[in-house]
């Protein structure tokens, strides 16, 4: 079961929406259902370009607005985004015109190609700008415990989730003893990207080209960051997560660009349990609390087994910030 489209709208609808409000004649090349959007890659006469289709009942605007400032700041800076026209709206739907960057997909097993990826996460934090726009955003840290509570609430009762809750519940009690919000303030923050994984990077000849998706980003400590993409890289894009030596790879690159503080390093295999059960989260509530899209049960084992032997390989990983070469 793919996700919902998130376009009410005709293909020829949705040519003439592009017509009228960035002045372009289009063909439509493809259509891609994701979670939160629908991506449209049009074709002009001179020009390819991706829309982006938002539904507004299930978007902040605000938080839109901020991804394209984001994306603006980063441009400024010479970092390899897309440039962008301006956010457009119809009765239901947002909308935002991209210039199609070229570049491929990550390949498994490219140590070249994480190096790289963990040095440009690098230069995305140095590159965050101090402003915020119009929001103001929670600790990190709570909304994401918070967050998860809520989850497992609402998924309470479901027989195919109800032994990963009861583990998830157990631990993060334990990271809730031991590590308080004010113990988190002097961490190094950044406007961080909030999905930095695969599905959201363009390469070409080992090197990033290509940053996509800033729906997400955010004001936090950057371990958040950090610690999501080291197990979550590339997740749907293998079967698998990077193994240890991979995982060290992207780390030490990340570190060549922006080095990790002793205080992270310590708390990194604490960030690395959260994002496991972050990400399994969303996982589990698409999956089984929304529904839309069943395929996802094949990808939780490797993951939990990921998680299940956080405490025997975290601390291991760590070390490799500490490793100068490369």
């Amino acid at each position: 079961m793919a996700y919902p489209g998130k376009l009410d709208l005709s293909i020829e609808a949705l040519k003439a929406s592009v017509q009228g409000h960035y002045g372009l004649e289009v063909q439509v090349w493809n259509v891609r259902n994701g979670y939160m959007s629908t991506t449209v890659v049009l074709q002009s006469q001179h020009e390819r370009y991706v829309l982006k289709v938002y539904r507004k009942e299930e978007v902040d605007p605000k938080q839109i607005e901020f991804g394209l400032l984001l994306n603006d700041t980063y441009e400024q800076a010479g970092l390899p985004v897309a440039s962008r026209f301006s956010l457009c709206e119809d009765e239901r739907h947002f909308f935002v015109l991209w210039r199609h960057l070229e570049g491929r997909v990550f390949s498994p097993g490219a140590l070249g190609e994480l190096e790289a990826a963990g040095q440009m996460l690098g230069q995305i934090h140095m590159a965050s700008p101090s402003v915020s726009g119009d929001l103001v955003w929670p600790p990190m840290w709570d909304e994401v415990c918070d967050t998860l509570v809520l989850l497992w609430g609402k998924m309470d009762g479901m027989d195919a989730v109800a032994d990963w809750i009861a583990d998830f519940q157990i631990r993060l009690a334990r990271l809730q003893e031991a590590i308080r919000t004010p113990d988190l303030e002097t961490l190094p923050r950044a406007v961080i990207h909030g999905d930095y994984r695969a599905q959201n990077l363009l390469f070409r000849e080992g090197q990033v080209v290509g940053i996509l998706d800033l729906d997400t980003a955010r004001g936090a400590p950057r371990l958040f960051d950090l610690a999501y993409a080291l197990v979550f890289f590339q997740a749907v894009i293998a079967e698998a997560p990077l193994d240890l030596d991979e995982r060290g790879c992207f780390l030490k690159g990340y570190n060549q660009k922006n080095k990790l503080s002793e205080r992270e390093r310590d708390l990194l295999p604490d960030f690395l349990e959260l994002a496991l059960m972050r990400g399994l989260t969303l996982w589990m509530q698409i999956a089984y609390l929304d529904r839309v899209n069943a395929s996802m049960e094949g990808w939780f084992p490797p993951y939990l087994d990921l998680l299940s032997r956080v405490h025997q390989w975290a601390p291991d990983l760590a070390g490799f910030a500490l490793d100068e070469g490369g």
